[in-house]
């Protein structure tokens, strides 16, 4: 997205609209990215990060409060179950789709 508000020199509305992290979530949202790319991707949807995944995060960064390490896992959880249904949703419109428009291609043959 950014790639392409520098190349239009015109910035997306989602940029523009996106919404301010408070200082304490910001190192949990950095987390989530890093830990994204832990998921299992099948074919037709993408499935939870595994906590293994947050567990390893928590270790690297030396994050050793109990309480802490909780508050983590149960926002990355958070998180990701909203994440999952947001990109399998548009997983599935987009198989849709192109199911459609090949059905179309195909009645038209």
């Amino acid at each position: 997205m950014w790639a392409a508000a520098e190349q239009t020199g015109e910035t997306p509305r989602t940029l523009l609209n996106k919404p301010e992290l408070h200082d304490w979530l910001v190192w949990m949202w950095d987390a989530f990215w890093v830990c994204n790319t832990s998921r299992a991707v099948y074919d037709g949807s993408i499935g939870s990060i595994p906590l293994t995944a947050y567990a390893a995060y928590l270790e690297i960064f030396e994050i050793c409060d109990s309480e802490t390490r909780q508050l983590f896992v149960r926002t990355m959880m958070a998180l990701d179950s909203v994440y999952k249904v947001k990109v399998n949703a548009q997983i599935k419109r987009t198989v849709d789709r192109d199911r459609d428009a090949e059905q179309r291609r195909l009645d038209r043959g």
